[in-house]
Formats: C-alpha cells, sequence, structure tokens
C-alpha cells in the first residue's frame, strides 16, 4: 500500500504526523512496539521517534516506540523468524565469515588465487582481509538476488571466466570450512529464508526509500508492506 505525504515539510515531520494520525491510544498509551519503519538514513529516522516521544509528553501518555532501521537492515524481517540453526550449524558471525574466506584464499594454489589477486599473487598476505570483505559481499548479493554464481559464470564474456570460476572454486573451500567448524553462512540462511517468504508477523512501514534490492521487494510484498513516499498527493491516489 503506498501513501503520498506532500513535500511542503521534511519527511520525517510528514511521517510522524501520518503516524499520530492513525495511532489509537489504549489504557493511556500508544503501543507500537510490534512496528518496523524502515527510513533512507539513520537520522530521518532518529528525528521521527523523536517527533513522536515529543507528542507523547504533550499529551501526557505513554508511548512504546516502533524500531526503527535502514534499508540494509530489513533482514530483521526473517531474522525474527529464522531458526538459529540449520543442520546443526550455528550463523557464522561477520568475522568468522570474512576470516573463513581469507583463510581459504591463503591456502589456496597459486592457479587458484591469480585470477583474483592479479599481479600481486605474490603478496596474498596483505590483500587477503579485504579481498575476502569483497568477496562476501559479492556472493552475499548473488545469494538474496537468487542468483547462482554458476549463473554469472555463463553471463560473462570469457575474459571474466578465470575470476569467476576462482570465486566458485574457493566459495566451496569456504563452505567446507564453515561446516568444518559447525557454523553456516549467514547470507545462506537469509537467502533460504526470503526464498521460502518466511517473515515475521510486524507491521512494516518504509518511509523515503527511493530504492530497494530484489530481496528486498519481495519481502516488502510478503510482509503486506506501507510505503510512504514524498510527493504531491494530487500525483496518485491515497
Amino acid at each position: 500500500t503506498r501513501h503520498l505525504l506532500g513535500r511542503d515539510r521534511p519527511l520525517p515531520i510528514l511521517a510522524a504526523e501520518w503516524f499520530l494520525a492513525r495511532a489509537e491510544v489504549v489504557d493511556h498509551e500508544i503501543d507500537a512496539s510490534d512496528q518496523l519503519w524502515i527510513f533512507s538514513g539513520a537520522r530521518a529516522g532518529r528525528e521521527f521517534l523523536r517527533r513522536l516521544a515529543e507528542d507523547a509528553r504533550r499529551r501526557g501518555i505513554a508511548f512504546r516506540p516502533p524500531e526503527v532501521e535502514t534499508p540494509g537492515r530489513l533482514d530483521r524481517l526473517v531474522q525474527d523468524a529464522m531458526v538459529d540453526q540449520v543442520e546443526g550449524r550455528a550463523p557464522a558471525s561477520e568475522w568468522e565469515l570474512r576470516s573463513a574466506w581469507a583463510s581459504a584464499l591463503l591456502k589456496a594454489p597459486q592457479d587458484l588465487a591469480a585470477p583474483l589477486v592479479g599481479a600481486a599473487a605474490g603478496d596474498r598476505d596483505a590483500l587477503a582481509w579485504s579481498l575476502a570483505a569483497r568477496l562476501v559481499r559479492v556472493t552475499a548479493e548473488l545469494r538474496l538476488e537468487q542468483v547462482s554464481s554458476r549463473a554469472i559464470l555463463e553471463a560473462v564474456p570469457p575474459a571474466e571466466r578465470p575470476r569467476w570460476e576462482a570465486i566458485i572454486r574457493l566459495e566451496a573451500r569456504v563452505a567446507a570450512r564453515l561446516a568444518k567448524a559447525g557454523l553456516a553462512d549467514p547470507d545462506e540462511l537469509l537467502a533460504r529464508a526470503v526464498a521460502a517468504g518466511t517473515v515475521s508477523p510486524r507491521r512494516v512501514v518504509a518511509a523515503g526509500v527511493l530504492e530497494w534490492a530484489g530481496w528486498q521487494r519481495r519481502l516488502l510484498e510478503r510482509s503486506g508492506a506501507v510505503i510512504l513516499v514524498a510527493a504531491p498527493a494530487e500525483r496518485g491516489g491515497g
């Protein structure tokens, strides 16, 4: 559901007014703790909450605020509903995941490492950690968009094939390393939850966010999110 808020004032003010016009006071309290609000930036979210808290103080009522996040944390919708253990393995922390990629890269044979580190193949120690961070991001984005590395391999130009072949081989080594440690890639778990449509029963409102990744759009649709847009009301309905 989309609502156009106008553009005469800053978005946090418009969003706060939209919230307050619909908030119910029960037993002298507004309870929005079951809501998740998404703003494009943390500052807008803080200003939104400040406006709501000021209104509650002025009216002398209790206020239980909604959770406020930025688009990158929309994964909270599935984290709330995901089981913390999969096949007896716990989700790896960010440091554990990045460390697994760095270790796999450092221990990889030269023919596997060369397409990824290029001319600096002899100095893998200096590159391993930063390169691991990039590989974590790339593979996570592909999983969430439900695109396999092998599908990318079939689509890239011939010059890019050696690098993607190396990523696929290295990804298998990382998975084996994590499994041996009793861990699972958290992005893989998230991708499974997105694909299955497993979302927590929370009311979701996104305010002023213009761009979404494919997996985020799927979560918004499955959660029945309300989308607030800073645009003149005459441009559309509601």
